[in-house]
């Protein structure tokens, strides 16, 4: 699979960036033409962010639910929601 920079020309895309709890940042090539797959569509954002709540924190030890588990992303445009869940274990 080619990356979005090599679909797109240089001047056709730009950057969406999430920041995520830990101070990183994620950053995705967004074309600004191109079907559902060139998009990081704004609900993936809000998935993402979603995944790092208090809510899959064990309070006991603090780290991640996520930990250790399998995902499968369906649907998501570039895949952010993947990826931040692969960051976080």
């Amino acid at each position: 699979m080619a990356n979005v920079s090599e679909q797109c020309e240089e001047d056709t895309y730009f950057v969406r960036e999430l920041e995520k709890n830990d101070g990183s940042v994620l950053k995705v090539n967004q074309c600004l033409k191109g079907d559902v797959g060139h998009v990081v569509w704004d609900a993936a954002i809000v998935m993402a962010k979603y995944l790092e709540t208090e809510a899959f924190l064990n309070s006991g030890t603090g780290v991640s639910s996520w930990t250790s588990k399998k995902v499968l992303e369906l649907g998501a445009g570039t895949g952010i929601v993947g990826l931040v869940a692969a960051t976080l274990g």
